[in-house]
């Protein structure tokens, strides 16, 4: 998806290949979470997956103060 676009939680489990229903299934929320630790580990602060109710997940980009003066 685009930044900012909601995927929802079916094309996620679409793309993950699972065989249930996302309604039924964790799966998609469990990879979003290990998504977001991996980033966190890595010391991503700029993108963020965010929850978005009803819809599924949205990827954004917050700029931090060095990713804005080209800091690293």
């Amino acid at each position: 998806a685009r930044d900012g676009v909601a995927a929802t939680r079916a094309d996620l489990a679409q793309r993950l290949r699972t065989r249930r229903a996302a309604s039924r299934s964790r799966t998609v929320d469990m990879a979003i979470s290990r998504l977001r630790q991996a980033l966190r580990a890595e010391g991503v602060r700029e993108l963020a997956i965010e929850s978005v109710r009803g819809r599924g997940y949205r990827m954004v980009f917050k700029p931090t103060v060095q990713s804005v003066r080209g800091i690293s």
